[in-house]
């Protein structure tokens, strides 16, 4: 499997069970993308609003198509699959650099 690597950047809500994140990276673009969902889809670690943010996370992504772009190795992502998440504008398809792009086990999600 592949995801992006991002930042868990703050909690949004924990009066609950599962804790709700804000997950964000930075795309081959300059823009920063920001999705909100429960922490479990970012991290195996169990998150709260005393945790020490930032913290380090991923987002599960398809590899669309790899490119070379005036020397910049840009690989084009969906993030609906394997864990249906989009972005707060509602995107779930993304250019990244090569070293965003990272391949793991399955990590029970």
């Amino acid at each position: 499997m592949f995801a992006i690597k991002a930042q868990i950047t703050k909690c949004i809500d924990d009066e609950g069970y599962p804790t709700f994140v804000e997950c964000q990276f930075i795309d081959a673009r300059g823009s920063t993308q920001i999705f909100h969902d429960k922490d479990a889809i970012f991290i195996t670690e169990m998150l709260d609003r005393n945790s020490n943010y930032p913290i380090d996370g991923i987002i599960g992504c398809e590899i669309i198509e790899r490119q070379n772009i005036d020397g910049r190795k840009i690989i084009k992502v969906n993030t609906e699959l394997p864990w249906h998440i989009e972005s707060t504008k509602g995107k779930t398809v993304f250019e990244v650099l090569e070293q965003q792009i990272i391949e793991f086990e399955h990590l029970g999600k």
